[in-house]
């Protein structure tokens, strides 16, 4: 009997072994992952202020194009009043020249 308690002493001993290094592997993957979700967040911050620096630029850039609509419109205006005071002008001067 003596002998069979021994082997079974030796067994769990054996088990215990084996459950601690698959303890410290764990823990050493869990250490791992902790350190890589540090890095993507980190990095996902990083993206966030690119982004809303994108999302200013996009801002600042529709606020330029605009404007340059507007001046555009404003030109165009200005050229057709112009057409139309030149047209009106040159009739003018044709209807007092004999």
């Amino acid at each position: 009997m003596l002998t069979s308690d021994l082997q079974v002493v030796q067994r769990k001993e054996k088990e215990l072994g084996s459950l601690s290094g698959k303890t410290e592997d764990e823990q050493s993957l869990g250490t791992k992952m902790n350190t890589q979700i540090k890095e993507l967040q980190s990095r996902l911050e990083e993206l966030d202020e690119e982004l809303e620096t994108e999302r200013c630029a996009r801002a600042r850039a529709d606020k330029v194009l605009f404007t340059v609509v507007d001046i555009c419109t404003n030109v165009c205006h200005l050229h057709k009043y112009y057409e139309y005071w030149y047209a009106l002008r040159y009739a003018g001067a044709r209807k007092s020249s004999p």
